[in-house]
């Protein structure tokens, strides 16, 4: 799983939390530096915050929409932002799932639970 939050201290807590539940897990601070971790890690889920530095979630979800298609990794929208419009906006952008902070952790481990299996990597973008 990839989480990319700009953060540090949020980063570290829902990193630690997944690890505990045995997920592996990577890292990154900035907006232009998931696409790329993305691919390189392989991921099958990206917990993404909105409000990231250089490069919006909004629009990452929109470039792995165009790159993947239907074969991109799961995202998951962690983010301050959390009006109804931003909901509305990050499901046109490309997100599967959001989840408003502060956030519940049980129910995003529940979600998380219900993917198990469901995503193994990342392929190619063509």
């Amino acid at each position: 799983m990839l989480i990319a939050e700009d953060d540090r201290d949020s980063a570290a807590s829902l990193e630690a939390l997944l690890r505990d539940e045995g997920h592996e897990t990577r890292c990154v601070y900035r907006g232009r530096e998931v696409l790329g971790r993305a691919h390189d890690f392989g991921c099958d889920v990206v917990l993404l915050d909105i409000g990231m530095p250089g490069i919006s979630g909004y629009d990452i979800a929109r470039i792995f929409r165009k790159t993947y298609g239907s074969a991109r990794p799961v995202l998951i929208a962690v983010t301050a932002w959390n009006k109804p419009t931003d909901k509305l906006m990050a499901k046109a952008a490309g997100f599967d799932h959001h989840f408003g902070k502060p956030y519940d952790p049980a129910e995003l481990l529940g979600v998380l639970n219900g993917l198990a299996g469901q995503r193994t990597d990342l392929p190619q973008a063509s």
